[in-house]
């Protein structure tokens, strides 16, 4: 928080500048200034306390960043964006002091619950004719980097990737959409990605990312592969309203190459009318599930699987012994 603020504060506002802030909280550990919790004595469950009084402090943190700006004089020429990364944890019956009733899943899933997240945009560039306005579209966390490139003037394309022979990148620049001057996003269709592992689909594709559902602009969202976390969480969640069950939900395998189909060809909702996706109604609608598992099978052929290195302790050294017990600072 501290260096972010510091950069603010450094900056010459008569020059172009982009912050990226991704700030901890509220993710495990559930930590928070006492001062905080006590505002939130009332909750009885104590996961559930940690994770409201987290989000009230990072609430207040953003205020602090946006009063900032403003006193930099800055705001009136900029765009702000929020996004969480992922849904609600629910994992471990609760244990990590989130809710996202009433959809079904949470973080580390791909039902709604997990994927589909709370964003906004602010901020004085927006035009006044917007401001206040909920926008009902598609828009993914890929389309901000290629949104912020078209608004600096800067060509979005990662030639490093390009000159590795990485697919191209596959964000939208969604201020039109954003700024009222067009009415519809320029994202028709959002493709899920999973480890094959977790998704139990390395028969089918391999070890590797695996794209495990599509969503479009109409609404329509298929499934395949195993997906966990398969409950729908109560408005108090958690207590004994809801059973923790991470018993994986089966929505089959496409056929692909020399695999045959196992089981159905895919689980179809659509979360415009069944948010909560109560109702797969694959069987009632073949046409659609084929052109969707169509577009599964096209996104997963520019799929692309990162090298993440291999676990070292160095990390672990110098948090406890370089940084006083803490993860960073993440800082060039």
């Amino acid at each position: 928080m501290e260096e972010v603020l510091a950069r603010i504060e450094a900056h010459d506002p008569s020059t172009p500048f982009y912050l990226f802030w991704a700030p901890h909280i509220a993710h495990a550990p559930l930590e928070v200034p006492t001062s905080y919790l006590n505002k939130f004595s009332f909750i009885n469950d104590s996961q559930r306390q940690f994770y409201a009084a987290m989000i009230n402090y990072v609430d207040d943190l953003i205020g602090r960043v946006v009063s900032a700006l403003k006193a930099k004089g800055m705001w009136e020429d900029l765009l702000w964006v929020s996004s969480a990364d992922n849904g609600g944890p629910i994992y471990n019956s609760g244990a990590a002091g989130a809710n996202n009733f009433p959809k079904r899943g949470g973080k580390m899933s791909n039902w709604q619950g997990g994927i589909n997240v709370n964003a906004y945009a602010s901020g004085g560039l927006l035009p006044e004719a917007v401001r206040g306005q909920k926008l009902d579209g598609l828009m993914h966390g890929a389309d901000i980097y290629t949104t912020y490139c078209a608004l600096a003037g800067v060509d979005p394309t990662d030639t490093r990737a390009e000159a590795a022979g990485l697919p191209p990148i596959d964000g939208y620049n969604m201020w039109p959409w954003l700024s009222g001057a067009n009415s519809t996003s320029p994202r028709t269709e959002v493709p899920v990605a999973s480890d094959s592992t977790e998704a139990n689909l390395v028969n089918v594709f391999g070890n590797g990312t695996v794209v495990q559902a599509i969503i479009n602009a109409d609404g329509w969202k298929l499934m395949i592969g195993e997906t966990g976390q398969n409950i729908w969480t109560g408005p108090q969640y958690p207590n004994k309203s809801t059973s923790w069950n991470d018993v994986p939900y089966h929505c089959g395998v496409p056929a692909h190459g020399n695999n045959p189909v196992v089981g159905k060809g895919g689980c179809l909702f659509n979360i415009a009318t069944d948010p909560t996706e109560h109702n797969d109604v694959s069987s009632q609608n073949p046409d659609i599930v084929k052109q969707l598992m169509g577009r599964i099978l096209a996104w997963q052929k520019t799929s692309f699987t990162p090298d993440r290195g291999t676990v070292s302790p160095k990390a672990c050294s110098a948090a406890l012994n370089q940084w006083g017990g803490f993860w960073g600072p993440f800082t060039n």
